[in-house]
């Protein structure tokens, strides 16, 4: 615990925004403790996240799009915590890569929990994000369409990720063959 983390979330948050001015141990502590916090209040906090919390973490998060707050945002797109119009605003007023890539993820993962059938498009953007499981279980459940399967190749030697994309292929060709 560092003695930032003593301090009221009134007066940790007005550090924050003050922290460009502080040094960078202190400026790394003050983030730290704002993690802590956020991390912590989110665990009592309703689903989805009161539009008052939310206002208050994206208000922090605008001005600079800061990493810490950029994971407090992951944590919550991949806890499922965001009321639709949440989802949207975090969308536009974002252009990190990983909240992006987490909020695809999210998209995808709502069109499968709707049984709807994947597109080629929709595999290829998770194939290009490393999104393995969520393609797996797509495929398991026979979410994807004719074209989509096309997508799913054999893997070259010493491609990344080799064992994930062979698996694949083979599911995606025997799912193809029997269905």
């Amino acid at each position: 615990m560092n003695d930032f983390e003593s301090l009221s979330p009134v007066a940790l948050k007005e550090l924050f925004q003050q922290r460009v001015q502080l040094g960078s141990d202190q400026k790394n502590d003050i983030e730290h403790a704002l993690w802590r916090y956020y991390s912590t209040t989110l665990l009592t906090e309703t689903i989805p996240l009161s539009t008052e919390l939310f206002e208050e973490i994206l208000d922090l998060y605008l001005p600079d799009q800061n990493l810490v707050l950029e994971s407090v945002w992951v944590q919550l797109i991949k806890q499922n915590r965001l009321a639709p119009e949440q989802v949207e605003r975090i969308r536009s007023a974002s252009d990190s890569r990983e909240i992006r890539k987490q909020l695809l993820i999210h998209r995808l993962k709502e069109k499968a929990d709707q049984q709807k059938v994947f597109s080629r498009e929709d595999v290829r953007e998770l194939l290009q994000i490393r999104a393995y499981s969520l393609l797996q279980s797509a495929l398991e459940q026979g979410l994807a369409e004719d074209g989509a399967r096309q997508e799913f190749r054999k893997p070259l030697d010493g491609e990344r990720d080799k064992k994930h994309l062979m698996s694949l292929y083979l599911l995606a060709h025997q799912s193809k063959n029997s269905g």
